[in-house]
């Protein structure tokens, strides 16, 4: 699967559950589908006449788009469990058949052929399943692909296997098996949703492909700007991150380069050891003995600095001018990138590793 960049996640996931609802009647604008979705909230402000299941539909959509995000990033197969589970997180708290085959026999409006009957309807979703994966598995490339997509979601919603949920369900499919495949996402616009409804009950597969085709450039193209914006901003952290790295390097230099060393005596250096496994446990990095030594001298420089600046220079001085250090969120991302901790606490509580440190805690 691609890597989506977050805040290009955030806004296809606005965007697609936006007009997904409002394919099917969703009252709610754009704006306050973001909202619902990336903030929790929504104003009062707009809001007369739109129901609450507009509003769950809206939270759906971001439990339903997070887990077609889980499921591609597992390469999870098309089968009876993930399409249930993405009907289920579209519908609940909205219908009693949530993640269930529909219970009801059910109709699209004006049109002049039968959905699958209540007694056919489990066997024939089972065949549209296999018939789906078999056709993807063996498409020869993008083009053959999204042409299968297309074909069986014409498939899926003649039949409308559910009570509610069925256009949302299909086109979540769809984006699904993009997803997998890292092809751009297929956001079906409100606006087109005359042309898309036709070409869906005329089976018209030439002009919903050459559609898809359109909507999947335009979503490309949205993508690669964020990827660039993110590339760009991620070397601006690097370039800041190796000049603080430089600026460590110098002030260590001065701290070998000092005269005085009366602060760094044996016991005075003891300490300042001692200091850095507190400031690295309390801050969840891991307390390795090169974690250690660098935390340690940190701290020696603090001392240096605040001895010359005729500040407090005692061992806790210099501590806390290191815990502030982590106010600043730049410097809190390259400590958490440099002293993270690592997942071997097992190991740890098994063979405990014996440094000089060992028995001295504050």
């Amino acid at each position: 699967m691609l890597k989506y960049p977050k805040d290009y996640l955030d806004d296809v996931m606005v965007r697609f559950a936006y007009n997904s609802n409002a394919i099917e009647g969703n009252k709610l604008t754009l704006g306050q589908t973001r909202a619902v979705i990336l903030n929790e909230t929504i104003t009062s402000t707009g809001i007369e006449g739109v129901k609450l299941k507009d509003l769950y539909a809206a939270d759906n959509q971001k439990d339903a788009f997070n887990e077609l995000i889980y499921l591609a990033n597992n390469n999870a197969p098309l089968n009876m469990d993930t399409l249930l589970k993405l009907q289920f997180e579209l519908t609940k708290n909205t219908i009693a058949t949530a993640g269930k085959f529909k219970t009801n026999e059910n109709y699209i409006a004006g049109a002049d052929f039968k959905t699958a009957s209540l007694q056919v309807v489990y066997q024939l979703m089972h065949e549209w399943l296999d018939n789906t994966s078999f056709r993807i598995e063996n498409s020869k490339n993008d083009d053959e692909l999204l042409r299968t997509l297309i074909e069986t979601h014409i498939d899926f919603e003649r039949m409308h296997p559910f009570d509610d949920g069925n256009g949302r369900t299909g086109r979540e499919l769809i984006n699904l098996e993009l997803a997998k495949h890292e092809m751009s996402f297929l956001v079906v616009r409100v606006t087109d949703r005359p042309f898309y409804l036709q070409n869906l009950a005329d089976r018209n597969v030439d002009n919903l492909v050459g559609y898809a085709k359109e909507r999947m450039a335009e979503e490309k193209d949205r993508y690669t700007a964020y990827v660039s914006q993110n590339q760009k901003q991620e070397q601006f952290y690097k370039d800041e991150i190796k000049k603080l790295d430089e600026s460590t390097i110098s002030a260590k230099e001065k701290i070998y380069g000092v005269r005085d060393t009366s602060a760094f005596d044996k016991t005075d250096i003891q300490l300042n050891r001692v200091y850095a496994r507190k400031f690295l446990k309390e801050n969840h990095f891991e307390v390795s003995d090169k974690n250690i030594k660098e935390i340690s001298e940190n701290i020696a420089l603090n001392r240096i600095n605040n001895r010359e600046k005729n500040k407090d220079f005692s061992v806790q001085a210099g501590y806390k001018s290191e815990k502030e250090k982590l106010d600043n969120s730049l410097v809190k991302k390259t400590y958490n990138n440099k002293f993270k901790e690592h997942n071997n606490h097992i190991s740890k509580k098994l063979y405990p590793s014996k440094t000089q440190d060992q028995n001295l805690e504050i």
